[in-house]
């Protein structure tokens, strides 16, 4: 089932939207404080703090505040049957948008 940006912003709870999948989603590579390697976050649709499951050489290869568009699917992890932390995003199918420098900032 896809959804839209707009379904995204309109749902705030990710448990019930675990499965499903939302495309043209912004993306954006920063700095975690307690973390060295980049990080990925969601730029507007979802909430800033929720982890991205992103390509490590992607992360790596461009600078902090590239923008990537994606199809990313809200995943969770499990163990025992039972769910284990918190649901996340899972990127696919990423379209590079280049540097966007004025926007750096760390991650929360």
């Amino acid at each position: 089932m896809k959804g839209t940006i707009r379904n995204a912003e309109k749902m705030v709870d990710l448990d019930k939207l675990v499965g499903r999948f939302f495309g043209h989603i912004e993306l954006e590579t920063c700095r975690d404080v307690s973390i060295s390697r980049p990080r990925v976050r969601p730029n507007a649709s979802f909430s800033p703090d929720i982890r991205v499951e992103f390509s490590r050489t992607l992360r790596e290869m461009f600078p902090i505040g590239t923008r990537f568009m994606a199809t990313v699917k809200v995943c969770q992890k499990h163990v025992d049957g039972k769910p284990h932390g918190p649901p996340y995003l899972k990127a696919y199918y990423v379209d590079g948008q280049g540097p966007q420098r004025q926007y750096q900032r760390p991650c929360l």
